[in-house]
């Protein structure tokens, strides 16, 4: 590659670090027409169409791209970053070790512990965070997040503080701090503290919402669980709603997870435990022909639910 693309490289580079996806976009075009071919030009298109998630156009370039340059480190670092996005995690963790066996650096470590993470796999994905956490503290979040998913609550408050000392406007360290000290509260005192604030004419906040529902059926107090789902704004964020489902499933109120879930199903898709639950849910209330209807509503989306259909078309047939 001449001395003008890679000036262009650089100056592809710096915009991506700024966000500034037009002027990366007027680069790839020069870029197309100076090196067409060129590996970096195909993988600042690949790296672009990610960044501007169009994942369904990136996907085919991913593979492509594996296949044209087998040892490429930065090719499958992208194509395993691509299916860390689309939720197809098993695929992003091949793609990420063959990357860092190719080219070991830091970026694939992260993204292989981010991985290892969605995979439930959290001593494997500790190990690759904290490798990388003192030269880029701000992975102290995805270990925030990480100790919150296999329930170590004093290590994730203790992470959330430090992304908040060093960042105090971090607003999703900030929501997932006040949800964790939460957690730590008996069932009584966080019901006792919420209604507190609405008895003041404040709104519970939405973070929250799912501790308070969880705590409410915990405590016997079913029927408030329920009245507060059944008023809930409709326009609450969709991973507000995914929250208050588990909590119903946790709490074995299987009808009212059931509805959140089928709810929040356009969010959740390629989510395996997401479906298993669903299902579970599906089969407890007797709902299995619903959720046929609604999975044929999103097969094109994610193909593996065509299998998932077939299944659940033999379980009601009497089959296993």
């Amino acid at each position: 590659m001449g001395m003008m693309p890679k000036v262009l490289g650089r100056n592809f580079r710096s915009a991506i670090n700024r966000a500034d996806l037009e002027e990366a976009e007027a680069i790839v075009a020069r870029l197309q027409e100076e090196a067409p071919l060129a590996i970096a030009t195909r993988g600042m298109e690949l790296e672009l169409l990610i960044e501007r998630r169009l994942f369904d156009e990136a996907a085919p370039l991913a593979e492509q791209l594996c296949r044209l340059h087998p040892d490429s480190g930065k090719i499958f670092f992208l194509a395993g970053k691509l299916a860390y996005r689309q939720r197809e995690y098993p695929v992003a963790e091949t793609r990420l070790r063959e990357s860092f066996r190719l080219h070991p650096h830091w970026k694939s470590r992260y993204w292989l512990g981010r991985t290892m993470t969605a995979l439930n796999r959290f001593d494997e994905a500790r190990s690759l965070l904290e490798s990388v956490v003192e030269a880029h503290p701000f992975v102290q979040a995805d270990l925030a997040w990480l100790f919150e998913r296999s329930k170590d609550f004093p290590r994730a408050i203790a992470c959330c503080e430090a992304v908040l000392k060093r960042e105090p406007d971090h607003e999703r360290a900030r929501t997932q701090l006040a949800r964790l000290k939460a957690q730590e509260l008996q069932p009584e005192d966080l019901v006792e503290e919420l209604e507190g604030l609405n008895a003041l004419g404040e709104t519970i906040p939405h973070h929250l919402l799912a501790g308070y529902v969880e705590r409410l059926f915990q405590m016997g107090r079913t029927q408030e669980a329920r009245t507060v789902i059944e008023t809930l704004d409709k326009t609450l964020q969709h991973h507000i709603r995914t929250n208050i489902a588990w909590a119903c499933y946790h709490s074995q109120a299987y009808d009212l997870a059931f509805q959140l879930f089928l709810e929040v199903l356009p969010h959740n898709l390629k989510r395996v435990s997401f479906y298993a639950s669903l299902q579970f849910s599906a089969e407890k209330v007797h709902q299995i022909p619903l959720l046929i209807e609604r999975f044929s509503e999103f097969a094109e989306m994610d193909r593996g639910l065509f299998g998932r259909i077939k299944k659940l078309e033999r379980l009601l047939d009497g089959g296993t």
